[in-house]
């Protein structure tokens, strides 16, 4: 465990209702222990608890508040603020779970067993995302900003399913676990931009919440982006298990999802002024199309040349 963060474990009464909601949602769970050793020898054991940075600023620095000190508790945010905060916690609870029901319909489909344990392990770490949204809901007094007691928003989460989401992209079915890895390749990438964003916010606790999750958000990248670059150099061969036209269709599935969950450039706007992100909807947008745009291109470019051996770059 890194020294600049502390551990955390709910409550035991909602400790229980994640173990309960994962055993009959992702039974898969319990294999993870199993293989980590096998599979990341170098990183410290999962650990299903909320982890918190130490290493936080203690003002702010977006916004209209810009150099006043973090709250710390929701009654010292401006109140606008933290019923935005609310609605961004509560979403994004929604979102983590909600992407471990999609992956877990097609995670026995994997063809590589390596493929299958990390997105195994991605699975595992939103599992430590939606508990960590949950210790940001049940650890302070929100009464000032809601009525519905913790419990109930606790319950909420907990009870929506594939088709309830709060988001679009987390109500798709997958069709093969070629979707396992192209959601993590695009979705997630979203996701990095969130918590990046976020690392900002204004709300002390839900700052201190985003750099563990960033950390584990890299490897979900890589859990979408070096499967694709095996399959696109092994569609060059007439016998390839994932062919390119497969990889297409899922990329036309899962980027236009992506896109649209950067939400309506008013609410971005809003957000900086709140002192909860440092970029506006827009912003974030055009560096994550680039992005994408860029990842897309090297696997074009590992396909030919995969296609054209005595080729190089500048020719394919």
């Amino acid at each position: 465990m890194m020294s600049d963060e502390v551990t955390k474990e709910l409550p035991k009464a909602y400790h229980e209702a994640v173990v309960h909601w994962q055993r009959h949602n992702f039974p898969d769970y319990p294999r993870l222990a199993q293989e980590w050793d096998r599979y990341f020898p170098k990183d410290q054991p999962f650990c299903l608890c909320a982890k918190i940075a130490q290493n936080v600023p203690g003002t702010i620095d977006v916004g209209e508040r810009k150099g006043q000190p973090k709250a710390t508790a929701p009654k010292d945010l401006d109140p606008e603020a933290a019923q935005q905060l609310l609605a961004i916690i509560r979403a994004q609870a929604s979102t983590e779970f909600g992407s471990i029901q999609q992956h877990q319909g097609t995670l026995a489909r994997a063809n590589d067993p390596q493929d299958q344990a990390w997105v195994l392990r991605v699975m595992a770490e939103e599992l430590r995302h939606g508990y960590q949204m949950i210790h940001l809901l049940t650890s302070a007094d929100w009464s000032p900003v809601t009525d519905v007691r913790p419990a109930d928003m606790v319950e909420e989460i907990l009870s929506m399913k594939t088709g309830s989401h709060v988001l679009a992209a987390f109500n798709l079915e997958y069709d093969s676990f070629v979707d396992n890895v192209v959601f993590a390749a695009f979705i997630d990438r979203v996701g990095k931009y969130q918590l990046t964003m976020q690392k900002v916010a204004a709300y002390k606790p839900f700052a201190a919440s985003m750099p563990p999750m960033l950390t584990e958000e890299a490897f979900h990248l890589a859990t979408g982006v070096v499967p694709m670059r095996r399959w696109v150099e092994k569609a060059a061969e007439p016998s390839a298990l994932v062919t390119m036209d497969q990889l297409q269709r899922a990329i036309a599935k899962w980027a236009p999802r992506g896109l649209e969950m950067f939400g309506d450039e008013r609410g971005g706007e809003t957000n900086v002024r709140l002192g909860l992100k440092d970029k506006t909807n827009r912003q974030a947008l055009g560096d994550y199309y680039a992005e994408c745009e860029g990842m897309l291109d090297d696997l074009n470019v590992r396909h030919l040349r995969a296609r054209y051996p005595k080729k190089d770059r500048d020719e394919v």
